[in-house]
């Protein structure tokens, strides 16, 4: 499944192939139920006149989702420009014409925390803010930056907050140091004995150092030795609750607790010895990080409306079987158990482009390593019969987006077959692109309610200073 090879790149997932593309379903079935299904999309499509809709062509999109609770926008690359700007603007529209309240992003804690206090509180100096703060590389763009300067000015010229949350858990250096910071007042001792807990976590994050980094040289680091100064330190900020729950800062710091937790926890099978156990790095393990990220949506958002921006596969709300069997879970399936028809989730698909993407093979890969350096330009393609790009690009327009729950019966036939679907992470291995069904592909109904198609991406605009 697409599903298997793009969270392989984000997470480094052992399986990688290296051998003939294969059929994602059988052809003939295809080709049986892809007339009727061209015909019902032709005439329920929303064609764009640009790879940008107009506010007029949002009209429709906002319709369909003014009964949703959470929106989840997700992006089929980390590095197009098509999916970023259109997320971009339809948060503004959303904000502006139906008053959606919160927006949550697929960064870490602290990160979130600041664009929250820039946007709400005309903290921090901009640019700063964008690039130094936590956001990850492959946002710090004119797309995503432009959607945070909008909401500033939004905030200030209407009186209306727009709360920001990052609901990742991948920089428990700043989560620690906070915890620890609000515990000074409340309780020295516990303060003093979680800041000395990790000196060398500390000591790389004020070098500049991801967390993947510090992971990695841990050597025979111990995972119990790690966790449980922080799994203290969460449990007391919520047996005091009662008693702290009204005292500046404590909610930031008992989600800090819980995010912090949440790294060692997520990365645990990380620790040990130079050779891990693959055995014990099963689907369910990596699927860890998206439920800790479902809990942390819906804890943070409380009965406001949301917008969740993220890749594509992590805004999934309906599993295919085939993962649901191994044991994968994703961010938006978990959403889904909880708000049923009240989450909507809007996918991207493209034929054929150039994006911002790191390649390597996924089988020899240091994480930290690949996240130093810049990011290049890569040509991509999904124009071969199989891809689902390749049978979008026979429909008409050029650019369009169609709302598959409105499917009819020949249609929803047409969407149970497999496509290979165009979905890249921010590593791109191009010799196990798209040709394994069991690793690359996915059926078109369920997957995503809302899909939007551009027959040709360009690449995201990065933030790069001399």
């Amino acid at each position: 499944m697409v599903l298997l090879a793009t969270l392989a790149s984000a997470l480094v997932f052992p399986f990688v192939v290296d051998e003939p593309r294969k059929e994602p379903s059988p052809k003939a079935s295809r080709e049986a139920t892809e007339p009727a299904a061209a015909v019902w999309i032709r005439s329920n499509l929303t064609a764009l006149s640009t790879d940008i809709p107009t506010e007029d062509e949002f009209e429709p999109l906002l319709k369909s989702l003014a009964a949703s609770k959470v929106i989840g926008l997700g992006e089929s690359t980390h590095g197009d420009h098509q999916s970023q700007e259109f997320k971009s603007q339809a948060i503004r529209r959303l904000i502006s014409v139906q008053k959606l309240d919160t927006v949550v992003f697929e960064i870490n804690r602290s990160a979130g925390q600041a664009l929250d206090e820039y946007v709400n509180l005309g903290k921090g100096e901009f640019s700063d803010v964008i690039r130094n703060q936590g956001v990850f590389k492959i946002w710090q763009t004119d797309e995503f930056a432009s959607l945070i300067g909008w909401m500033r000015g939004y905030v200030v010229k209407s009186g209306r907050q727009i709360r920001i949350y990052g609901i990742d858990c991948q920089l428990p250096a700043k989560d620690i140091r906070l915890v620890a910071e609000f515990l000074k007042s409340v309780d020295q001792e516990a303060s003093t004995s979680l800041s000395s807990a990790y000196p060398s976590l500390f000591e790389f994050d004020q070098k500049g150092k991801t967390f993947a980094a510090w992971l990695e040289a841990q050597g025979n680091g111990d995972y119990k030795k790690n966790v449980d100064p922080i799994r203290a330190a969460a449990k007391l900020l919520a047996d005091k609750q009662g008693e702290w729950s009204k005292l500046p800062g404590y909610d930031e710091a008992a989600y800090a607790a819980d995010t912090a937790y949440q790294a060692f926890n997520s990365f645990e099978f990380e620790f040990g010895d130079s050779t891990k156990n693959m055995f014990k790095m099963t689907p369910a393990y990596y699927s860890r990080r998206d439920k800790f990220m479902a809990q942390n949506l819906l804890k943070r958002i409380g009965d406001n409306r949301a917008c969740l921006w993220a890749h594509d596969l992590h805004v999934l709300g309906e599993m295919p079987e085939q993962a649901k069997k191994v044991g994968f879970v994703t961010l938006g399936a978990e959403l889904k158990k909880t708000l049923k028809s009240t989450y909507t989730t809007v996918g991207f698909t493209w034929s054929d482009g150039i994006i911002r993407v790191k390649t390597g093979a996924a089988n020899d890969l240091s994480v930290a390593g690949a996240q130093k350096g810049e990011i290049p330009l890569v040509k991509v393609s999904s124009k071969q019969k199989g891809d689902l790009g390749e049978f979008f690009s026979r429909i008409g327009p050029d650019n369009f987006y169609v709302d598959f729950r409105k499917a009819d019966r020949p249609t929803e036939l047409w969407g149970k077959n497999a496509y290979y679907r165009a979905s890249i992470g921010w590593i791109f291995d191009p010799k196990n692109f798209m040709v394994d069904p069991t690793m690359d592909s996915i059926a078109t109904i369920p997957s995503h309610d809302i899909l939007v198609y551009n027959k040709r991406i360009s690449p995201s605009r990065l933030w790069v200073y001399p």
